[in-house]
């Protein structure tokens, strides 16, 4: 008798599994990944490093009052494809931990994300655009901004104006990603209270940071990937 295939997980199934990712925070996943390989020691140093970094971000933003105005999107042709900031789950890792005012908060989508054209980006014409995937080639901000300030609609952006166009990270994160995102964010969004983001050109390397001005310890993170806790 020929040996039996695996059945495939029923498609209710699997859509239920992605759900229950997408609720999850980026170090709950972490710390089930790392209990199957025995890693937990090495897990809990980096989950330290984290909640540092987390504390610190926190106990510093200002009043919600004064906190930007934020769009989190991915410009399409002729329209933008929107997601939320504070939701929660590991896609919104890099921004919920912020607490920026999300324009789009009472927009309810069917799926993670929905499409806005112009007219609704201009009504409600945020502080900060924060294209995801703006580090990324595909999407290199310079191009992005360049599209904005060149469409007769998009150019009467605030954001535009005031050349707070930047780029935002990737969903697909995992915790050492996230804790760099975090920084990348927090600086764009805050720069008063956490140091002037130095830019990024697509193709180079996550630019460089002085010591003083980073918000967290890549030395420690350094020896945890590569000695353990």
């Amino acid at each position: 008798m020929g040996r039996q295939l695996p059945q495939r997980r029923p498609q209710r199934a699997r859509v239920g599994l992605r759900r229950q990712l997408r609720v999850l925070h980026a170090l709950e996943l972490f710390e089930r990944v790392a209990a199957v390989f025995r890693e937990e020691e090495r897990y809990e140093a980096l989950a330290a490093v984290h909640a540092d970094l987390r504390s610190h971000i926190e106990s510093n933003l200002p009043p919600e009052s004064e906190r930007p105005t934020v769009a989190r999107v991915t410009l399409g042709d002729g329209q933008f494809y929107a997601y939320h900031l504070n939701a929660e789950g590991y896609w919104q890792a890099d921004t919920r931990p912020l607490g920026a005012r999300d324009v789009f908060a009472d927009r309810n989508w069917e799926r993670d994300w929905g499409t806005v054209g112009y007219e609704a980006m201009l009504e409600e014409d945020p502080d900060v655009i924060l294209h995801l995937w703006g580090i990324t080639p595909r999407y290199a901000i310079g191009n992005v901004r360049k599209r904005l300030e060149n469409d007769s609609a998009g150019s009467q952006l605030t954001a535009v104006q005031d050349d707070r166009v930047v780029p935002g990270g990737m969903r697909y994160q995992g915790p050492l990603m996230n804790l760099f995102q975090l920084e990348m964010t927090a600086k764009q969004l805050y720069p008063e209270r956490f140091g002037e983001w130095p830019g990024y050109e697509s193709g180079e390397s996550y630019p460089e940071i002085p010591a003083d001005e980073q918000l967290f310890d890549r030395q420690r993170v350094a020896e945890i990937v590569t000695e353990g806790a």
